[in-house]
């Protein structure tokens, strides 16, 4: 069965490459089959590449063109380049055809060695129209590369190919045949494909450097490079305005910060009285703090592990909010010996220069949770739409969902916008396919990767975090529904995508429902759930050392009407069924974890729409609402003037530098306060985790921090 994130191609040699599903997610995840490549006459089916001149140092565009006699749905192309002499960038196709078109994706891969694709993917539903017209040379976009600074003159050539070494695919294109009474979609091998070049020419100047980077370390921006030829003098500026003139032999050059914003560095060698080409990078500066471990991972047994980008003075480990060891600077690990079995929360800060690092956390024993929103849609609504919902312990790449609805009332209705709206994480995935699955046949489906081409931006990931919107099925009802009758919505599958094409499995499907009306008995009301200490059910006292380990989870609500009974369900089991007249229940010794609960009224062959609540066993220190400014538990308009206050006033101070960061950015400023007013008033405004429903710790390192109550 083919699972999203591990998908290959059907056939070897069709777009597909290693360590990637790429369009074998588009054509084999959702319903869509792949053809056998087409055998025809070579002349209509082609592609073709144009040339360009410029020194060396500067960034050219090809335009790539296309011959098609059919209109076209995607390509994929591979092309060899000097790589002496050029460097590829991108591939972009503003001011195409292809712009118009709105693809699902417009991809290009660097392996290097001299060897290079560019793609672009068709439309996001497939029942759209819209396809690149045919002809004889149209525009599909720009090749970008940039003249490596070493390059000698003379032309460098860029040449379509047929295969190259990186991948099994070769160049193809996928075209639309249903006006000739063929195949909807025909896969064809291209076998006429044109060269370019770029026109390398004599530097005007001396050669510009090579290699530059620029990067913070503590207070400081630091710049390294090579010459490429002896120069009289290296010229840094900021921003355009000259910091420093060094010699000739130069490599590096480094600043106190000036101070906390976006700023572009250039580095220009001078030589013989003329100036080379400069050199640019790009740094946005940040509150001076220690680099912080990268990629830490909580193990089972307890065990830590990470990589160091620097050697520090020291490393802190904390659990859950306390010091449990100090480590030696250069450690790459640890292991907890008083290890349990409860969800817990790691922290890692390293210390350097004086310093210290943002917290980078992981969880040991965290749930991973997919769930169907449950619905109640007035009667006679024409359109549903059914929320999901996923509960992670690690940054995710993408996920793939596959229902269980009743398709004979329920039509899938495919509109991304719809699909997205409310939904958290990147709000511009790069992959996103919604359909009837092939894989699972039949099922409602959709796949979604938030960073899908080249070049890796982990940043796009969705981080950890209790019970995120990542998308929406929207169906239109296909025939008449009984009032006040559920109509479930379960899971026949469904995993989440990790970095380095590992597929994450879901410990725990929570199924939702449909329901036109509320129905004759009315639901229950006010439904809080909160974690207390074991002990007396009413007080939450008496718990000793012996039970600290485990905790009680009382919940609360008013009844809407009279009821014959209650029923209690924890994690989509049910767990109890009580007097009518309840209104309350102690779910007593529960280990730390996850817990969702739905209470509804029964009365009667009938039962009352659930009330829903997520409850967790853990709060860890520090956690906030993301947009609380004032930290008061809620997020309204005071929020957003609590942030101004601070920005604009001068004498306001914050709980919570993490929770008044509403963009997530790791920086305090006027997009913070815009965020919030547009999650509140606009429906525009993202909430990354941890999310505006549920107190959790900050998964993205920053500078910021937030104090304990």
């Amino acid at each position: 069965m083919a699972r999203f994130g591990i998908l290959t191609s059907a056939r070897p040699g069709f777009w597909s490459w290693e360590g990637g599903c790429w369009l074998a997610l588009f054509l084999l995840g959702v319903g869509v089959q792949a053809p056998a490549a087409a055998q025809v006459d070579p002349p209509a089916y082609g592609a073709d590449v144009g040339s360009a001149s410029a020194q060396p140092g500067e960034v050219v565009q090809l335009p790539v063109y296309l011959e098609s006699k059919d209109p076209v749905r995607g390509v994929f192309v591979v092309f060899t380049y000097d790589a002496n002499r050029l460097k590829y960038l991108s591939y972009v196709v503003a001011g195409s055809p292809v712009a118009d078109m709105d693809p699902l994706s417009v991809m290009f891969l660097t392996p290097g060695n001299g060897e290079g694709t560019f793609a672009f993917f068709p439309e996001r539903f497939a029942s759209e129209s819209y396809r690149v017209p045919p002809g004889e040379h149209v525009h599909i976009g720009y090749l970008r590369f940039q003249i490596l600074a070493t390059a000698d003159t003379g032309p460098a050539a860029v040449t379509l190919v047929r295969t190259i070494n990186a991948t099994a695919g070769g160049s193809q294109i996928s075209v639309d045949q249903s006006g000739s009474g063929g195949d909807a979609s025909v896969a064809i091998q291209l076998s006429d494909l044109g060269a370019g070049s770029v026109e390398v020419l004599e530097p005007q100047g001396s050669r510009p450097v090579r290699d530059l980077t620029c990067y913070q370390y503590l207070d400081r921006v630091q710049l390294r490079f090579q010459p490429t030829e002896a120069y009289d003098s290296i010229e840094i500026r900021e921003d355009g305005e000259l910091k420093s003139t060094l010699a000739g032999d130069a490599t590096a050059w480094g600043s106190t910060l000036s101070s906390l914003h976006a700023h572009t560095y250039s580095v220009t060698a001078v030589k013989g009285g003329k100036r080379s080409i400069p050199a640019d990078c790009e740094l946005f500066a940040v509150r001076p703090a220690a680099p912080p471990v990268n990629e830490l991972t909580c193990l089972f047994g307890g065990a830590l592990t990470w990589s160091n980008p620097d050697v520090f003075e020291h490393i802190v480990v904390l659990r859950d909010g306390s010091p449990i060891a100090t480590l030696p600077g250069s450690s790459t690990s640890f292991t907890d010996e008083n290890v349990s079995t409860a969800l817990t929360l790691y922290t890692v800060i390293t210390e350097v220069g004086g310093y210290r690092s943002p917290e980078t956390t992981c969880v040991a024993n965290g749930i991973w949770i997919m769930e169907a929103g449950d619905v109640l849609a007035p009667a006679g609504a024409t359109r549903v739409t059914v929320p999901i919902y996923v509960t992670t312990a690690t940054p995710i790449q993408g996920y793939d969902v596959y229902l269980g609805i009743d398709t004979s009332i329920f039509s899938l209705h495919r509109d991304i916008d719809l699909s997205l709206q409310g939904a958290v994480g990147n709000p511009n995935p790069e992959y996103f396919l919604m359909g009837i699955s092939g894989a699972i046949p039949g099922a409602p489906a959709c796949g979604m990767l938030w960073d899908f081409h080249a070049p890796a931006e982990p940043e796009k990931d969705l981080p950890p975090g209790i019970r995120q919107q990542v998308v929406s099925f929207p169906f239109d009802v296909a025939q008449t529904v009984e009032e006040g009758v559920d109509y479930p919505v379960t899971f026949q599958g469904g995993s989440c995508s990790l970095r380095g094409a590992i597929t994450q499995r879901v410990d725990l499907y929570l199924p939702g429902q449909i329901r036109f009306g509320a129905g004759p008995v009315a639901p229950v009301e006010n439904l809080i759930g909160e974690a207390v200490e074991p002990g007396d059910p009413e007080t939450g006292e008496g718990g000793g050392a012996a039970q600290a380990s485990t905790r009680d989870i009382h919940l609360d609500w008013r009844n809407g009407g009279r009821y014959d009974a209650v029923r209690i369900l924890r994690n989509g089991e049910p767990i109890a069924e009580l007097p009518g007249a309840a209104t309350g229940f102690v779910d007593a010794d529960l280990p730390g974890g996850l817990y969702s609960y739905k209470v509804a009224g029964l009365l009667g062959p009938d039962s009352s729409f659930p009330r829903r609540t997520l409850v967790s066993t853990f709060t860890p220190p520090g956690a906030f609402l993301r947009g609380d400014a004032n930290r008061d538990g809620t997020i309204n308009i005071a929020d957003p003037v609590k942030t101004l206050r601070y920005l604009f006033l001068g004498n306001e101070t914050l709980p919570c530098e993490d929770a008044a960061d509403a963009d997530d950015d790791g920086v305090l400023r006027i997009s913070d306060p815009i965020t919030t007013l547009g999650f509140l008033f606009n429906g525009t405004g993202v909430i990354r985790a941890p999310g505006a429903r549920f107190a959790w710790f900050d998964p993205t390192p920053d500078g910021l921090g937030c104090a304990d109550k």
